[in-house]
């Protein structure tokens, strides 16, 4: 199963630094940021945008006249199972009247929407300067899902660098908002405000006698897990079955370091709730010491992922671990100290790639979108997906190869089963959500050392 490859918010940061040369020493290698969010299409597709921002101080200008411009081409391949189903190239350019008005933090943007089919998608994107003739290559894995239309769903949640009402058609506007993206997810003392765009799903139809209203809940959670910062719950009419969630929220004030936005939905009706986060980086320069500061100006590696971790967000990466390392593992782990950890930490999954000869260390990857997967779908205001049984059966085993579910008011308690037909020749895990709130337990499993009660539909009155 692939996921969405993943980028951590400490790479996100160290790449901010390398990436911002002054215009006078343009950068040897171009670079730029990528990400992406996911949306309903119709029936058979769902539609996909692509993020691209390049530093302005990344490109080659040549004159024109009294006038500048950069000429930069852009190329889209998608690839699934290692056939070409989608290729794209344009060409695109940035003229201004001077060089000296071209400073850093400023950046080129583009979108590239699409429309695929359900499936796991591999996806090449390159970024030339055609004035310089440099080139860079960036790829990413996407998983292409179509979402229960029967239960309430969320799209991914956009970043953005500001939301305003716009119905200009343009490539920027999306349901009467122009969004400009954050490809890079950092904000902080030049970009302090978080901006946020999101699509609500299959809301329950308004009936006689029944409640006719939705709720948002939105928070801010720090690299220990910690809500440090919740909005107010804020009610609306379900006017339609899908509606457009946008807000924001000031960061400016946070100090630096990763953090995850999480945003909720309740349908009071049928007392259904779903949950989406996504993970932001603050940075603050007055925050960093000297000597992280010229240790995090260098190029990233894999040695510097933790380089700006404290000892809290080490162990909490380590607690993401938790279902696949051993007792020996745990015990050597809390003796360390916090440069141990780190060591610790780093060669934990070093040892775990499946592939050593790649860059990627690509069991990590699956492992950490796997998290990133589980805290989508079964995060609640109160807990985080991956730290329910249904996100740990998603972590260790991957996505079922079918679901059955039995929803609220269908005379039972809700439940579901998931199927693995590839486990230990076959296996089945029943989840029973015994309080009505979302809260789903595992009760029984046919797979070896999990919990067995073959009893338990008993539990479902």
């Amino acid at each position: 199963m692939s996921f969405k490859k993943h980028f951590s918010p400490w790479v996100l940061f160290i790449l901010l630094l390398t990436l911002g040369n002054p215009l006078e020493n343009f950068s040897a290698q171009l670079d730029y940021y990528l990400d992406y969010a996911r949306f309903m299409g119709n029936a058979d597709f769902q539609f996909v945008e692509l993020y691209l921002e390049i530093p302005r101080t990344h490109f080659q200008y040549e004159s024109i006249g009294d006038r500048y411009r950069a000429r930069v081409q852009f190329t889209i391949e998608v690839f699934a199972h290692d056939s070409l189903v989608l290729s794209q190239s344009w060409q695109s350019q940035d003229v201004v009247d001077s060089l000296g008005t071209i400073q850093q933090g400023q950046l080129f943007q583009e979108v590239y929407s699409m429309y695929l089919r359900p499936g796991s998608y591999r996806i090449l994107t390159q970024v030339t300067d055609l004035v310089a003739q440099r080139k860079m290559e960036k790829t990413l894995d996407m998983t292409v899902f179509l979402p229960d239309s029967k239960r309430l769903t969320l799209s991914d949640i956009q970043l953005a660098s500001s939301i305003a009402r716009d119905t200009v058609q343009s490539r920027f506007v999306k349901n009467g908002y122009r969004i400009l993206p954050n490809a890079s997810g950092i904000y902080g003392t030049s970009l302090p405000v978080v901006y946020y765009y999101a699509e609500i799903y299959n809301l329950s139809p308004l009936l006689p006698q029944r409640d006719s209203t939705y709720t948002v809940q939105v928070q801010l959670v720090d690299a220990t897990g910690k809500v440090i910062k919740q909005g107010s719950a804020k009610s609306g009419i379900r006017v339609a079955s899908a509606l457009v969630e946008v807000g924001s929220f000031y960061a400016g004030s946070l100090p630096t370091g990763p953090y995850r936005f999480q945003l909720f939905v309740i349908d009071n009706a049928v007392k259904d709730t779903v949950g989406m986060e996504k993970p932001f980086y603050v940075y603050r320069i007055q925050d960093l010491g000297k000597s992280a500061q010229k240790e995090t100006a260098q190029d990233y590696s894999e040695d510097a992922e933790y380089l700006l971790m404290d000892e809290k967000t080490l162990d909490l990466h380590f607690q993401y671990a938790r279902y696949i390392a051993t007792r020996a593992e745990e015990k050597a782990y809390q003796k360390l100290n916090v440069e141990g950890k780190r060591t610790y930490l780093k060669n934990f999954w070093k040892k775990r790639d499946s592939d050593p000869s790649t860059p990627q260390n690509e069991f990590k990857e699956e492992y950490y979108n796997r998290i990133r997967l589980a805290n989508q779908r079964f995060s609640t205001p109160s807990r985080e997906g991956w730290k329910t049984d249904r996100g740990r059966v998603l972590i260790l085993y991957g996505q079922p190869d079918d679901t059955q579910r039995t929803p609220f008011g269908s005379g039972t308690k809700p439940y579901e089963i998931w199927i693995y037909h590839k486990v230990e020749g076959g296996v089945e895990f029943i989840f029973i959500d015994e309080s009505g709130y979302g809260d789903y337990k595992l009760v029984h499993s046919t797979a070896i050392n999990e919990i067995h009660d073959e009893q338990w539909e008993s539990r479902l009155q």
